[in-house]
């Protein structure tokens, strides 16, 4: 995982406070709800010796809309009375509540975690006049790119006209499909290659479906799937199409983990190269403070009954 873009977040030692906190309910009753779960973890933030002026930062922001129909966590970090992080999260936090903690350092796992599980996916709404694209990282979340492809609508239905003219309709109405579906599988690939998708959700008419697909030419770890459904009339259910988003980033995730500690033990249980690896905390840290670490696997639950000392320099690192 790339965390080049929290570099600024994390290279300073002073005083910093985190804030994962559920955001799930949108209405009146949720907004109180929220209220109280933040003013909850805000005293227990003051008890820990949280900075003031971080909480009357977060003050102003944690009961802003997230604009999420759905399941959605607020993450914030604030240093120095300074908002420096602020994402919304598309799923609920484990207990309804959240977690607060004050340190040296914003404690970032939280959104490292969630972005593990998480990667871009195309999802397609295909009819036989073209195709609504978009961009999505969670079930249910908001398009970060969106696109429509609108092709010829003559003659898109075969017809049993009957006589001499009825086979040449038929090509034509087959050939306005195959068109349709090219210009919008080259808006798919587009998205996909600029987004740099994990996924393929293709849902709509099966035949505009099929041949879509057939026209689709992606890197062979991009995965594609079919939903069943004209997920693109009005009003259509979309039940169908973000439980194939869910599935599949659930699927990537399992899959991502297993290949890191795959190549974990690969290195572990060979002889010749043992000695590149540990599954020791202490060991792994003296690894950190000699920048020796290429690729780290955090097991939390291993972490629990252990504290990271960290200092103002990068290799400033000890456990107690």
């Amino acid at each position: 995982m790339d965390v080049t873009s929290l570099t600024d977040v994390l290279g300073s030692d002073a005083p910093s406070t985190t804030v994962t906190i559920d955001a799930t309910n949108a209405d009146e009753a949720g907004a109180h709800e929220r209220e109280v779960r933040w003013q909850d973890l805000r005293r227990s933030l003051e008890q820990d010796g949280a900075p003031a002026e971080d909480l009357a930062a977060l003050d102003a922001v944690v009961g802003a809309p997230t604009g999420a129909a759905g399941p959605a966590t607020r993450f914030l970090a604030a240093r120095g009375g300074q908002v420096l992080l602020d994402r919304v999260l598309h799923e609920g936090t484990r207990d309804g509540v959240g977690r607060a903690s004050t340190g040296p350092v914003v404690d970032v796992v939280p959104l490292l975690r969630y972005e593990q599980r998480h990667a871009p996916v195309v999802v397609v709404r295909a009819d036989r006049g073209g195709a609504d694209i978009e961009v999505v990282t969670a079930a249910g979340g908001p398009a970060t790119d969106s696109t429509s492809v609108d092709g010829s609508t003559l003659h898109l239905h075969k017809v049993g006209l009957g006589g001499w003219a009825a086979p040449q309709f038929q090509r034509h109405s087959e050939n306005t499909w195959a068109t349709n579906a090219a210009e919008a599988a080259t808006e798919v690939q587009r998205l996909a290659r600029e987004a740099g998708a994990a996924a393929v959700v293709v849902a709509g008419d099966v035949h505009a479906r099929r041949l879509l697909v057939s026209q689709l030419h992606l890197p062979e770890a991009v995965a594609v799937a079919e939903v069943e459904g004209d997920a693109r009339a009005d009003g259509a259910s979309q039940v169908a199409v973000e439980s194939s988003v869910a599935v599949g980033l659930d699927e990537r995730a399992a899959r991502t983990e297993d290949e890191a500690v795959s190549r974990w033990r690969a290195v572990h249980d060979d002889p010749a190269t043992a000695s590149r690896s540990t599954d020791s905390l202490d060991a792994t840290v003296a690894a950190v403070r000699q920048g020796q670490v290429e690729e780290l696997l955090l097991v939390p639950a291993a972490l629990r009954e252990r504290t990271l000392r960290i200092g103002p320099a990068p290799t400033d690192v000890a456990t107690t």
